[in-house]
């Protein structure tokens, strides 16, 4: 196995777990956004306040009128800074529930996750989120959410 591949496996149930553990839903609920609504205001709200054409383009794979119905709305219930915090607190609870700050060299891990989601920034030329990014006017990266809920591991709540 490649190195990519065996650092995908190890880091994939760390990103994955916030679409399925139950930490994000009554957060979200709380910000006056439930369902799919939820979902995706927490996947694309490092955007700002992205218009669903946006988020459609993002998140391709999904039908577009069932992401339109979900996201119109959405940045009048809440602001997006708020979906993001809410979305970090509850990855961070959720990491933290299953012991992950308690891992040996965690740290390290930490440092170097932090260093391969910087340079995957830099070189990704040609990708969907790239342009998405792009088309968003934001400076922030996918990889935001990696750093901060990690970075967050250590602090209560």
């Amino acid at each position: 196995m490649n190195t990519a591949r065996a650092a995908w496996r190890r880091l994939e149930p760390v990103h994955g777990m916030i679409y399925f553990v139950p930490e994000g839903k009554p957060r979200y609920a709380g910000l006056g956004l439930s369902g799919r609504a939820g979902y995706f205001a927490s996947q694309s709200a490092a955007f700002g306040r992205a218009p669903a054409e946006l988020v459609i383009a993002t998140f391709y794979n999904f039908n577009p009128e069932f992401v339109r119905q979900a996201v119109d709305g959405a940045w009048n219930a809440t602001p997006p800074q708020q979906v993001l915090d809410a979305r970090y607190a509850a990855a961070g609870e959720a990491l933290r529930r299953a012991r992950i700050h308690e891992l040996p060299d965690l740290d390290e891990v930490v440092a170097l996750t932090r260093r391969a989601a910087e340079a995957a920034c830099e070189h990704a030329q040609g990708r969907q989120a790239r342009k998405a990014y792009s088309c968003a006017g934001t400076s922030r990266t996918a990889p935001t959410a990696y750093r901060l809920a990690l970075s967050r591991l250590r602090r209560p709540g």
